[in-house]
Formats: C-alpha cells, sequence, structure tokens
C-alpha cells in the first residue's frame, strides 16, 4: 500500500502526474516497489515487482498487459534464469560470467540457441560475440585496439564484412573503411576544428574544406548554420536556446525544458509528450499512438510491445472479432554488437529473421556496407514493426532519420544533436564543451543512453576515494574520458562501460594495480601497457586475453558440464591438476595405440611415422592432435588404429598432448586447459565422425597478444563416429 504519512519521512515518492499522465507507487515493509499504477489519458496500466523473503532479490515481475516473468537465481545469488512464469519457456539462461559482471554464456529460447561473450580481462572490452543454433547465426570479433582503447577493426564474420578505423590525436574518428568479401564498399571520413565542430563528414556532405558552416549568432559557435552536400547547399536554424528548428527538410517545436514536441521531416509529423520525470510517454503520427508505459512495455494502437531485459522483445497483436481472429504473438531474441545495438533477430525457432547494421554514427547502412537509398531501419526488414530500437538500443523515428534518446534528438546523417546538451560532464576536455557533438567525435568509445552524458570503458578500481552518491567522469593523459564511476549511499561501486551499467562487480587481481583517480584528469588509461607492445600480430587484443576465435568461444567448464567423465577443469588454487579427461580409459586399452609425438615441423612427422606414410596407409585410421602458433608446431600426437580411432582415444590424446604442453605459468594453463576443454566438447558433439583429410577441428585461444591453435587434423580413415 501506499506508505502512511509517518514512512513519507524517508522521501519515497507516492504520486506523480504531468497533463495527460499520473503515476502512483505502492512500496512494502522494506520499502520496495511493489506496484506501480500508470495512467495515460484515462488508461490505467499496472505493473507489479515481487521479491523473495530471504533475500529481498526480484522473482518477478508482472507487466501490464499481464505477462509475468520470472526470476531464478543460483546458490551464489547471481542471476541464472529468466522465464515465462505461466509457460516456463525459458527465455535465457546464463551460464558463466567474468569477473566484471559480463555475460560470457548464455542460452535463449528454450536452450535452443546458444551465446558466448568474451570480454577483455584488462579494460571489460568486448572482443567477440558468437550465437549458434542449428548453424552459426551471429558471430563478431573486435580483435584490434589501440592503446588509448579505440577500436581499430571489427569484422562479421556470418555476413563476410569488416570495418577499420582511424582517429586523431584527441581521439576523434577520422576514416572509416567498411569492406565486403575484401574489397572495399564504403570508405568515410570525417574533419573537425579545434572545438569539435564537423568541418566534412563525406557520407552526408562534400569533402571540401569547411563544407560545415558556423556562423556566429544567437545559438553560438557551435551551432552549425549550412552545409554543403553533394546535391547543393542546406542551411539551418535555431531558436534563442539553441535548439535547431529548420533545416534539411526538417521543422522542430520545443518545450519549454528543451524537448522536442513536434517534429516534421520527409512528409511525415510526430507529437510528443512528456511526463513528470520529463521522460515520453506518448508518441503520436498519422493517425497513430504509441504509449510508453515504462522502460519495458509499449502500447502502439492495441498492440503490446514487451521488452524481456535487453536479450528479447515480444509484439501481442491484438484480435479482430470482425475477422474472428484472437491474440497473436511473435517473438524476436535481440544478439547486439559492443555498443548494444541489436543487429542479429531470430525467432523462437531460431532462425535469422532479419540483419541490422549502422555506421559509427549510427546511420543504418547495408548489411553488405553499401549505403542505403533511405537510411532507415525499415529498409532492413519488417522486424522494424516488431522493434523499433536499433542504434545502441535507442528507437528510431525512422520516417524522420532520427533517433530520439529520450533527453535530446540526435541526427545520424548530420552526425549531431539537435539541441544544446545542458550538461558538461569533462570539464577539462575541450572536446567535451561542444554542445552539440556526439561522444566527443568517438561515437565508438561507447554510448550515450539519455543524449546528455556518454558513457565508456573503464575499471572498477578506478573508484578510488570517491564519496559515497558521487559519480565522476574518468579521463586519461589526452583528455579523453574513459568512464564514469560512482558510489550509492550504501557505498557499492557502479561503474558504466560499453554502454552497459556495471554495479557490484567483482574486482579481479588483473586490475588491481591500476591507480586510484584524485580528481578528474587523472592520469589512467584503459591500455597502460607500451603502445609499442600493442602492435598486431596473429590477432592483437588489449591485454593477456584468452579467446577461442574464429571457432565458437567456450568458457572453462567442470566435470558434470563436459559429460566425458574426468575434466581439465580449472582447479581452484593449490588443488592438484590432475587432467584427466577420460579416467576410465583403461592402460590395457591404450596399449592398443600408436603414439607418435614430437616438437617440431608437423609435416616432417608424417614422414617419419611409418604407420603414417604415403606407402603404408591403407587399412590404417588416423589423426593428429597439435598446439600451433604462426608456423611454430609446438606439440603434436598422431592416434594410428587399425580400426577407427574412437572418441575416448582422442580425448586421451588430449590429456597427452595437455601435459606436455603445461608449464609453471598458471596464466598459460589456464588458458590451453579452456582450449583442450573446447576441443573436448567438439569431438563429444560429433554425430557422424569426422572424414577426409586436413585440419577438420580447431579451438584457439590467445596468451599475451598471440594468437594459439589446437588442431585436430584428420590423416585417414573414418573417425570419431563412437
Amino acid at each position: 500500500m501506499i506508505p502512511a504519512t509517518g514512512a513519507r519521512k524517508f522521501g519515497l515518492i507516492c504520486s506523480e502526474s504531468e497533463k495527460g499522465m499520473s503515476r502512483t507507487y505502492q512500496y512494502d515493509s522494506a520499502l520496495r516497489v511493489t506496484q506501480t499504477t500508470t495512467t495515460l489519458d484515462g488508461a490505467n496500466f499496472i505493473s507489479e515487482n515481487q521479491f523473495d523473503d530471504n533475500f529481498g532479490r526480484p522473482i518477478g515481475l508482472v507487466y501490464p498487459n499481464g505477462l509475468t516473468l520470472a526470476y531464478e537465481y543460483n546458490a551464489q545469488g547471481y542471476l541464472v534464469s529468466e522465464k515465462n512464469a505461466a509457460s516456463s519457456y525459458i527465455y535465457r539462461t546464463i551460464e558463466d560470467m567474468d569477473a566484471f559482471g559480463n555475460i560470457s554464456s548464455a542460452t535463449m529460447s528454450d536452450g535452443l540457441l546458444t551465446g558466448h561473450y568474451l570480454y577483455s580481462q584488462k579494460s571489460a572490452q568486448m572482443l567477440s560475440s558468437t550465437i549458434t543454433g542449428s548453424q552459426r547465426l551471429h558471430e563478431l570479433y573486435y580483435t584490434n585496439y589501440d592503446e588509448f582503447g579505440n577500436i581499430i577493426e571489427q569484422s562479421n564474420l556470418v555476413t563476410g564484412t569488416s570495418e577499420r578505423f582511424t582517429y586523431d590525436n584527441l581521439q576523434r574518428l577520422t576514416n572509416n573503411v567498411a569492406e565486403h568479401a575484401g574489397s572495399v564498399v564504403q570508405a568515410v571520413s570525417y574533419g573537425y576544428d579545434a572545438i569539435g565542430n564537423f568541418k566534412y563528414k563525406s557520407d552526408y556532405s562534400t569533402t571540401v574544406e569547411n563544407a560545415y558552416q558556423y556562423i556566429q549568432g544567437e545559438a553560438g559557435p557551435n551551432a552549425v548554420t549550412s552545409v554543403i552536400k553533394p546535391n547543393g547547399l542546406v542551411s539551418f536554424k535555431y531558436d534563442a536556446k539553441g535548439n535547431m528548428i529548420s533545416g534539411d527538410g526538417l521543422t522542430a517545436t520545443y518545450t519549454a525544458y528543451g524537448k522536442p514536441e513536434i517534429i516534421a521531416k520527409n512528409g511525415k509529423t510526430s507529437n510528443f509528450a512528456y511526463g513528470s520525470d520529463r521522460l515520453r510517454y506518448k508518441q503520436e503520427s498519422d493517425n497513430d499512438s504509441i504509449y510508453y508505459i515504462d522502460k519495458l512495455s509499449e502500447l502502439e494502437g492495441k498492440d503490446w510491445r514487451i521488452y524481456i531485459s535487453d536479450v528479447a522483445v515480444i509484439k501481442y497483436k491484438a484480435g479482430d472479432p470482425m475477422q474472428n481472429t484472437s491474440q497473436s504473438s511473435e517473438i524476436r531474441f535481440l544478439h547486439r554488437d559492443r555498443l548494444g545495438s541489436a543487429t542479429t533477430l531470430t525467432d523462437h525457432n531460431g532462425q535469422v529473421t532479419e540483419r541490422r547494421r549502422f555506421d559509427p554514427f549510427g546511420k543504418p547502412r547495408g548489411i553488405s556496407s553499401e549505403s542505403l537509398l533511405s537510411a532507415r531501419i525499415s529498409s532492413f526488414g519488417s522486424d522494424s514493426e516488431v522493434s523499433k530500437r536499433g542504434f545502441t538500443d535507442h528507437e528510431h523515428l525512422d520516417e524522420h532519420e532520427l533517433i530520439h534518446m529520450n533527453g535530446r534528438v540526435y541526427d545520424y546523417n548530420l552526425g549531431r544533436f539537435l539541441s544544446v546538451d545542458p550538461l558538461v560532464q569533462a570539464p577539462t576536455n575541450s572536446q567535451s564543451l561542444n554542445p552539440y557533438s556526439y561522444i566527443m567525435n568517438n561515437p565508438l568509445s561507447g554510448t550515450d543512453p539519455t543524449g546528455y552524458c556518454s558513457t565508456t570503458d573503464t575499471m572498477k578500481d578506478c573508484a578510488g576515494g570517491l564519496e559515497e552518491g558521487k559519480t565522476q567522469a574518468i579521463t586519461n593523459s589526452d583528455g579523453k574520458t574513459v568512464g564514469y564511476v560512482g558510489k550509492d549511499s550504501k557505498g557499492n561501486v557502479h561503474i558504466t562501460n560499453n554502454g552497459a551499467s556495471k554495479g557490484q562487480t567483482a574486482v579481479s587481481n588483473s586490475i588491481a594495480s591500476v591507480g586510484k583517480p584524485n580528481d578528474i584528469n587523472s592520469q589512467n588509461q584503459v591500455a597502460r601497457s607500451d603502445p609499442q607492445a600493442n602492435r598486431k600480430q596473429d590477432v592483437e587484443l588489449n591485454g593477456s586475453e584468452t579467446a577461442c576465435a574464429p571457432m565458437c568461444v567456450m568458457p572453462s567448464v567442470g566435470t558434470s558440464a563436459l559429460g566425458v567423465g574426468g575434466a581439465l577443469g580449472s582447479p581452484e588454487e593449490g588443488e592438484a591438476d590432475s587432467g584427466h579427461i577420460h579416467p576410465g580409459f583403461e592402460d590395457s586399452k591404450k596399449s592398443t595405440l600408436s603414439f607418435s609425438k614430437r616438437s617440431d615441423d608437423v609435416n616432417a612427422e608424417a614422414d617419419n611415422t611409418g604407420a603414417l606414410s604415403a606407402n603404408n596407409r591403407a587399412g590404417q585410421y588416423s589423426i593428429r592432435l597439435q598446439i600451433q602458433t604462426g608456423d611454430e608446431n609446438l606439440d603434436s600426437i598422431a592416434i594410428i588404429r587399425g580400426a577407427s580411432v574412437t572418441k575416448s582415444e582422442a580425448w586421451t590424446g588430449l590429456e597427452h598432448l595437455y601435459h606436455g604442453t603445461k608449464n609453471s605459468n598458471k596464466e598459460w594453463n589456464r588458458s590451453l586447459r579452456s582450449a583442450i576443454i573446447n576441443m573436448s566438447k567438439k569431438i563429444k558433439s560429433l554425430k557422424t565422425g569426422v572424414a577426409g583429410t586436413g585440419n577438420v577441428m580447431r579451438s584457439e585461444f590467445i596468451f599475451r597478444r598471440r594468437l594459439y591453435r589446437v588442431d585436430l587434423e584428420n590423416l585417414s580413415g573414418v573417425n570419431l563416429i563412437q
């Protein structure tokens, strides 16, 4: 119930209202919100929060349309699943998390889809994201960051596209080269003046010097007044507060508090209404209304749009009594890139329904990197009706080619906001003083959740001596903001990086050496390594990483997860490392194997092993397991059998390979162990064995910026069918 007068001393909000909307709250004895009633244009919408009795954790969320989401936790108190309370359909099961609190392994759609996500152990920046179902559906790699934490290269192995980026000394993006199938499809260049104004943006303006013009006026020196486009000059006008009111086909009016009230562009007009919290509660356009009940619930006409945290969206379509049809629903699972943009959408059957792509400044671009005739998410397909959220998970005003970030509206063609930022988040950084620029013209460094303040990668240990209830921007020695860190009233540290808030995360030893800032101009950097040491080798990552790219990334798992007897799983400190993969493999059975093991050139092995020579392969079945880096072979084992090599024999070979390559370096052993386990799971999953010759399986990891490969090579016969 609503707190009595005596409880109101805690400062709890009982109700709030604005023209056309009101909201009331009910609390439990622990002062937690249990029910919220939102009234919009006379219609009531009720949502409920449910908590457990012992720990006070959320265990249920009842949406305004009646859907109930249930949460389950493990013995340590971490969230492990989100499911439909009525049907028990599991939207997501979290299998593993890293020290930063990032999900590193999860299953979705009732276990139909599997996701693996790898983050830097030093900076928490994303390194890879893969989703598999019946086939590989989503596969993104971010394998090259510079010493300032800027992404240099990224690739999508499913679509065959890749991108390269360059920056100036102020960490502003200057070039974006997009390729498909090895050929350059689009190259965009960006130029700036000293105070962060665009001089040109080649996908919107010409590349002549000062294609963007700024004439001192009421809106100040940062308000663009004209742009020379390939098809002619366009002009822009502003009101006295610096809000853009016209330009390039757009007209707009604003509320007294600076929010857009009416936007007209491309022959469409949208009207917006805001609540007492200054967030949108209604959008009207072309006789269609969208009500925003809260962050997770929207009502468009008679159709509901429900978001299941960050993993899925469900659209409930109202039935039509005249057509004798009942309510129907469709779900889309949202598979995201490093900035939180959903770039692959799949249905409940695990089938891809739509792919999306955005350029660095948020402009929709073709799946093969080409420019779109109409830069709208509706150009990708019909799923824009299911979810209108695109770049960095913000809602696109698609007909206007704009993004509404709730705080401000952003024009991705122009590359700037339509209105002035009321906040200066990094006063010591000259680029932060520009009130129209998007993330200080370094759009790939993070996200802007509200249009007011960007979030970028940082590390939890940077909290230092912050006071409780305070938040601070963190900049590096060049003035570049690398993150934001704060403490709540309970002293818990919260950081925001890469677009996602990370609260109460554990601090791993790998970041314990990072210094604590004394002021806003701290000298901490995302990457503290020597810039020369960051030069790309086989695959270059930001620090010492463990990766399995481009094969499927797998976490270290225990015995039961492997399902193959004993495991190579990561032992606790001081625990004996048996390394057994298959302890039931008897010595008498092992004696039937012929092992050929050596540590130099792999190719010479076949020549030196009589059973594998070209003249002696008839009737023999054989595989080879090997560990390589570059052209160097660290270790290899050949298994020769008179009959097919079995899975158990291959597991034993992996055990020999592991013990022959492990050393006193614990970090190396953990990385190696994870790759070996990954390979053992691949072998276990085989249904029809392997035939043909050559490398048929690979598990990879990265140690000290160098790529290592665990390969299974089929030398002769059909193997691993048992």
